[in-house]
């Protein structure tokens, strides 16, 4: 089995003091090797295990812009995974094995294409927004902030940010069924749940954290 080279930018630490981590696929990643999504790696960095599918490139979309996601870890170090670019959240047991695989209905249609800077001769990704961030609460519910519509300006992710109307929590169930969908109360880039206590981070518009209790009706 063929490992990429790669380093990780997004991790969790587990109940073992293990790290679950998100490859950050680089420039020089072989599409054609066995690439997985996770790892688990011990404090001195020894990967324990390495699992998930990553999306391979698509045209001129490279691998880390389809792969960037962002991940949570319920009480039994079961992974969650939102995709940003992709309609697709999954679950891993600890050992790696997929548990599911959930969709939801978007408002638009998912469009990732490159596109020239404006007076440059300078080309980038321009993806379609479908995640922010991912939360589990303490009853295993999957918070998930998912884009609602696509912003009007998608150069600035602060400007996305900042239109926050676009962005909702839509909550799962543990077994990834969709319960619903509630409007995000603040300009929310990032979130962390700890129980039943939810944080919503702002950082483009107040610079702050938000402390909200979550109470059943």
């Amino acid at each position: 089995m063929q490992e990429p080279e790669d380093q990780f930018w997004y991790f969790r630490i587990l109940r073992s003091g293990n790290l679950a981590v998100i490859n950050n696929f680089r420039l020089t990643t072989n599409p054609e090797a066995e690439n997985h999504l996770l790892r688990i790696l011990k404090k001195n960095g020894e990967i324990v295990r390495s699992f998930g599918t990553a999306f391979p490139p698509e045209g001129e979309i490279g691998m880390f812009d389809n792969n960037t996601a962002k991940l949570d870890t319920d009480n039994d170090d079961n992974i969650y995974v939102t995709f940003l670019g992709h309609n697709r959240i999954e679950k891993y047991s600890p050992d790696g094995d997929l548990m599911f695989v959930s969709t939801r209905p978007l408002n638009y249609e998912v469009d990732h294409k490159i596109v020239t800077l404006e007076g440059y001769d300078f080309t980038y990704p321009e993806m379609t927004s479908i995640s922010q961030d991912i939360g589990v609460d303490g009853k295993g519910r999957i918070w998930n902030l998912t884009y609602k519509a696509q912003p009007e300006d998608k150069k600035s992710n602060a400007t996305i940010i900042a239109d926050h109307t676009i962005i909702d929590f839509e909550i799962f169930d543990e077994n990834g069924v969709l319960l619903g969908s509630i409007p995000t109360p603040n300009h929310v880039c990032n979130i962390r749940i700890f129980g039943d206590t939810l944080y919503m981070i702002d950082t483009y518009t107040e610079m702050c954290v938000y402390e909200y209790r979550i109470v059943e009706r």
